[in-house]
């Protein structure tokens, strides 16, 4: 998940919510940071979605849920990951 602007136009400091509401992939924080107890923003490639399963597909499929519990302002993500 990147922040908008990515790649040229980065913008940072938005809060980033909904990693509580992750069920079944790992996530791994890139560029981010924190602004008192809030994780927020702090460069372009913001945050990785990981998981397994029987398939490519399966395992594409639980990203892609996941993606959508999470939010940050001006944040977005490619579609087309894993995509054979």
């Amino acid at each position: 998940m990147c922040s908008g602007g990515y790649p040229e136009n980065i913008e940072t400091g938005f809060e980033i919510v909904g990693i509580d509401k992750v069920k079944t992939v790992r996530f791994l924080l890139c560029r981010s940071g924190y602004k008192g107890n809030k994780i927020v923003t702090a460069g372009g490639r913001v945050l990785n979605l990981v998981a397994t399963g029987d398939t490519y597909e399966e395992a594409r499929q639980k990203v892609y849920e996941d993606a959508l519990t999470i939010n940050f302002d001006y944040g977005f993500y490619r579609e087309d990951i894993a995509k054979f």
